[in-house]
C-alpha cells in the first residue's frame, strides 16, 4: 500500500513538472528551474524543514521577486521510512538563479 502511495506522489510531482514546462513552452524567453530535494528521516525533521520553508526560505524568494514556487510533500498517511520534500523554483534568467 505504501509503495502505491509513494508512486502516486512521485507521479503527481512529475505531472506538475510536465504541466509547468508545457505551459511555458510558448514563451520565447528561456526559463531556468531549480529542484531541491530534502531527504528526511523522521517527522521532527519534516516539521523543521517545513517551518524553515514557510517562515524563512519562501518569503525570502518572494522578496527577491521569485513567484510560483512549488513545494511537494508526501501524502499525510504515507508511512515510508525516508520522507522527501521537493521544492521547485522557477527563474526567468540565469542571473536570478545565480
Amino acid at each position: 500500500m505504501k509503495n502505491i502511495l509513494r508512486k502516486k506522489s512521485y507521479l503527481l510531482f512529475i505531472f506538475c513538472l510536465v504541466f509547468i514546462s508545457l505551459s511555458v513552452a510558448g514563451k520565447k524567453q528561456k526559463d531556468f528551474y531549480q529542484i531541491k530535494v530534502y531527504n528526511l528521516k523522521d517527522n521532527a525533521q519534516m516539521l523543521a524543514v517545513d517551518q524553515f520553508l514557510k517562515n524563512a526560505y519562501l518569503p525570502a524568494l518572494h522578496r527577491a521577486g521569485i513567484k510560483n514556487i512549488g513545494v511537494f510533500k508526501p501524502i499525510a498517511n504515507d508511512t515510508a521510512q525516508v520522507k522527501k520534500i521537493f521544492v521547485f523554483i522557477p527563474f526567468n534568467s540565469i542571473t536570478k538563479w545565480q
